[in-house]
């Protein structure tokens, strides 16, 4: 089986910003001074092997919670659908479909199928790019904020535990106001994203309607 490189680092960045920041943690709790003269370097390779390792898994489960919490436990879906629903509607486009799954499928259909129909290459590969880099933004944005919580986690079980509140403290301070800043970002692309969906889509349908 042959994985790209982009897929490895993509998947690995979660995995290893989560693994990152609880190695500095606590190693700035153990008040031990990192020292590697007594270290073969054959272990420090291995070790470092091994954590780029687990952390392309970490990562990669990261990203399956990630679309399952808001795809399915957060309902995107229903979210994404009653938004575009509603500026289709009205303009008098209508969605046949009943339940809001499917509702969301033909629209993510009728997407496709008006970018498919657009004649002009350069016009239909722009907004197909435009919208492909809105969405993986999002998405990225949303695989950070993941990882981020994550790491809000061990922030908080070192807090509580009280070997050092104040550098704990500090790390999820830091945390937090990271964690805000993504989370930001990652509504300002997804709002983005759906407008630019909707507003394309409008307009498509109706320029193929009265070439018709």
């Amino acid at each position: 089986m042959h994985l790209e490189s982009k897929y490895l680092i993509r998947w690995g960045i979660p995995g290893w910003i989560v693994i990152f920041y609880g190695a500095v943690l606590n190693r700035l709790l153990a008040y031990k001074p990192i020292t590697y003269n007594n270290v073969p370097p054959q272990e420090v390779i291995v070790a470092l092997l091994t954590a780029v390792s687990i952390g392309v898994i970490a990562g990669y489960l990261v990203h399956q919670i990630y679309f399952a919490m808001d795809w399915i436990l957060l309902n995107r879906s229903r979210q994404v659908s009653e938004e575009i629903l509603s500026e289709l509607s009205a303009v008098g486009i209508a969605i046949e479909e009943d339940a809001i799954e499917r509702k969301y499928f033909q629209i993510e259909y009728m997407w496709q199928s008006a970018l498919a129909n657009v004649k002009e290459k350069h016009k239909m590969d722009y907004l197909a790019e435009r919208y492909a880099y809105l969405l993986t933004r999002t998405h990225e944005l949303g695989i950070l904020q993941l990882s981020l919580i994550i790491c809000l986690a061990i922030s908080c079980y070192y807090l509580f535990a009280g070997t050092n509140v104040v550098i704990a403290f500090l790390f999820l301070l830091a945390n937090v106001i990271t964690c805000f800043l993504v989370t930001r970002s990652k509504t300002y692309y997804s709002k983005n994203a759906q407008y630019f969906m909707t507003n394309v889509l409008k307009d498509l349908l109706h320029e193929q309607r009265s070439s018709s």
